[in-house]
């Protein structure tokens, strides 16, 4: 949501039935990047994340001279069949004077106006310092990244077919008790998935693959349609374990851009792709 200017306090709450998904958060993105970011572990604390009627009330002060915009994510609704909300909305308050939620549209993408094209690569004729492996992707200031994620990216061609072969790290599975690793349990990333994007304004999402908590070798086959301008792949990590040390942001800490250190930090996690038509 937009945040109407000249407001000086925003406050979520909710006391009834919080997102039963994989993963949630809220964020409140300013002129150039996060003013505040908050996931579901600092709402709710790991131990009630465990519980779908868990509380939480975030409130926070804003300067009335800036602009604000409001984000809340959710990744993998268990209740998709049942609303957007994956549960029930929670109360959003700005001033103290309450916003009913609006009607969920996806065909507003063309309202967001972050463009990566600006920065094509004169050698590659993409965004990508090399297509067709995966490299760090720089998040332009103003974009609606999220805070919790680190990301690579392969600049790839339409028109063609591809396959990616990810050696996967133990995924948490659910929030749910009978799914193994459960919040509680050990595990090295939160959450993983592989994007086809388009990298020109306003940079759509074309499709997601969620990438499984239970099984080590991940492949799929991916064709790029022919109206995808700029396509790409986007691989996206959240919240890696500290002790897991071939995630994309051990990488980021250790590397600049190099390929070689990238693949050494990263070993056989290291994600492949190869053209196959």
């Amino acid at each position: 949501m937009v945040i109407p200017p000249g407001s000086s306090e925003f406050r979520v709450i909710s006391n009834v039935i919080h997102p039963v998904a994989t993963y949630f958060s809220i964020q409140v993105y300013e002129i150039g990047g996060v003013a505040y970011h908050f996931n579901d572990a600092e709402l709710l604390t790991e131990y009630g994340l465990t519980y779908i009627g868990a509380p939480y009330d975030l409130q926070l002060n804003l300067t009335s001279a800036q602009s604000y915009f409001a984000l809340f994510r959710i990744y993998d609704s268990r209740l998709q069949s049942e609303n957007y909300w994956a549960g029930i909305p929670p109360k959003t308050l700005v001033d103290g004077i309450e916003y009913i939620p609006c009607d969920i549209e996806y065909n507003q993408q063309g309202n967001i106006s972050t463009n990566f094209t600006q920065d094509i690569n004169p050698e590659t004729g993409t965004v990508c310092a090399s297509n067709e492996e995966f490299m760090f992707m720089p998040v332009p200031p103003g974009s609606l990244a999220n805070a919790d994620a680190n990301y690579m990216i392969a600049c790839i061609t339409s028109a063609k077919s591809y396959k990616v072969y990810i050696k996967l790290p133990k995924i948490m599975c659910s929030l749910n008790h009978g799914e193994r690793p459960h919040i509680n349990d050990e595990y090295d990333l939160r959450y993983a998935s592989i994007s086809l994007v388009s990298t020109s304004a306003p940079r759509p999402t074309i499709f997601t693959y969620k990438l499984p908590c239970n099984i080590t070798d991940y492949e799929v086959n991916i064709y790029v349609p022919n109206d995808v301008v700029l396509p790409a792949l986007l691989y996206r990590q959240l919240l890696p374990n500290t002790n897991f040390t071939h995630s994309i942001e051990r990488a980021k800490q250790k590397c600049d851009h190099g390929y070689e250190c990238i693949h050494a930090v990263m070993g056989e996690y290291y994600p492949k792709i190869y053209q196959t038509t």
